[in-house]
């Protein structure tokens, strides 16, 4: 006797078979979503890396200006980005209580809450800009990762990450 493929079956199958391996602790901790309670620092350099990498992109748009103008415009962009990435020292604290605290290089504090879904962690900023969204990222062991929302960029404008890593 033939029996039928239920997909549907199949899949409930497996997600039974996981909540038991969880629910019965033969998963590691590792393979559960991972806990960001702790201290953070921005991987400036990879940023640094990256914004270059927009500017030079953005640079490619000016290929019709004179050279000199072009230097001109080059020059300005490695400003931009020394003083975009100069204010993103310091370290962000994650609490269990579900605060957010960043203080930046010259002391100055900014705070928020926090929350976790999955590997999902969503800060709100406590003084939110009007409009202002939360910020998300995702939480993959020692990094967090928040995507820069590319829904409002012109065409072919690179992605842009920012790469938190946990502190000892």
């Amino acid at each position: 006797m033939t029996q039928s493929f239920n997909p549907q079956e199949k899949v409930m199958r497996h997600v039974l078979a996981v909540l038991v391996l969880v629910l019965s602790g033969s998963i590691s901790a590792d393979a559960r979503a991972d806990d960001p309670v702790g201290r953070w620092r921005l991987d400036r350099e990879a940023f640094e890396v990256q914004l270059a990498s927009f500017m030079e992109t953005q640079l490619g748009s000016f290929d019709n200006l004179p050279e000199a103008t072009k230097l001109q415009v080059q020059a300005m962009m490695i400003t931009i980005v020394s003083q975009a990435t100069a204010g993103l020292g310091g370290v962000v604290e994650f609490n269990a209580n579900g605060t957010v605290t960043f203080t930046d290089d010259a002391g100055n504090v900014d705070t928020g809450t926090w929350n976790q879904n999955g590997d999902i962690v969503t800060v709100t900023p406590t003084n939110a800009r009007p409009g202002q969204q939360p910020i998300q990222g995702v939480l993959a062991g020692d990094a967090i990762t928040v995507e820069q929302d590319m829904a409002e960029a012109p065409p072919d404008t690179p992605a842009m990450s920012m790469v938190f890593h946990r502190l000892p």
